[in-house]
C-alpha cells in the first residue's frame, strides 16, 4: 500500500490506518522535521490536547518524539507510569499503557518520527521490533518518494508557465515587428 503512495497525506493514511491496526495499537501519529520544529502530518486516536502538545513542537524540546529525532533511536516503553516519569512535564492520553516511537530515517536523514500507543501495557515486545523498525523505514521511504514527486510536480508546472511566458513574449515581438 505504501508503494502506491504520492503524497505525503496517503502515506500517513496508510500508515496509521494498516499499521496502527497490525499492531493491535489504539492510537498512532507521524511528525515530520521542518526546520527547527516538528509537524504533524497526521494523528489517529489521540486526545486533541496531547496532538496539540506535539503540533509545530521545537526540536529542542524534551519530549518522546524529538529525542527519539535526537537520539535516532527507538524508544519503547511498557507502562504509562514509564512515560509520564521520564516525560512529566507532557500531558498523556489515557491510552498511553504502552508508548513507541520510531525515527523515519532514509539516506542517513531523518525525516520525522513515528510514535504509536496501546491502552495494553507492554504492547511493544521484543518481537514486534523488527516489525516496527520496517514499517518506520517504509514510511521514510514513502515520506521522501512523496516529496520528490511534489519536487517534480511543481518543476513542470514552472516548466508549463515559463513555455506559456515564452510564447506570449514571441507572440508580442510578432506583434512588434509588423
Amino acid at each position: 500500500a505504501l508503494g502506491a503512495t504520492l503524497t505525503r497525506e496517503q502515506v500517513v493514511e496508510v500508515v496509521l490506518g494498516q499499521g496502527v491496526e497490525a499492531l493491535g495499537c489504539d492510537a498512532g501519529g507521524v511528525a515530520i522535521v521542518e526546520g527547527d520544529r516538528l509537524l504533524v502530518l497526521g494523528s489517529t486516536g489521540y486526545e486533541p490536547n496531547v496532538v496539540a502538545t506535539y503540533e509545530r513542537l521545537s526540536l529542542d524540546a524534551r519530549t518522546p518524539l524529538t529525542d527519539v529525532l535526537r537520539e535516532r533511536t527507538p524508544m519503547r516503553t511498557g507502562t504509562r507510569e514509564e512515560l509520564q516519569e521520564r516525560y512529566p512535564q507532557i500531558p498523556h492520553s489515557a491510552l498511553s499503557g504502552s508508548y513507541a516511537g520510531i525515527p523515519l530515517e532514509v539516506g542517513g536523514r531523518v525525516l520525522g518520527v513515528m510514535a504509536l500507543s496501546a491502552r495494553r501495557t507492554h504492547a511493544f515486545p521484543d518481537d514486534d521490533l523488527d516489525f516496527l523498525l520496517t514499517l518506520g523505514r517504509q514510511c521514510a521511504q514513502a515520506l521522501d518518494r512523496a516529496r520528490l514527486y511534489d519536487m517534480e510536480r511543481r518543476s513542470r508546472e514552472q516548466a508549463a508557465l515559463l513555455v506559456e511566458a515564452d510564447a506570449r513574449v514571441g507572440a508580442v515581438h510578432l506583434l512588434l515587428d509588423d
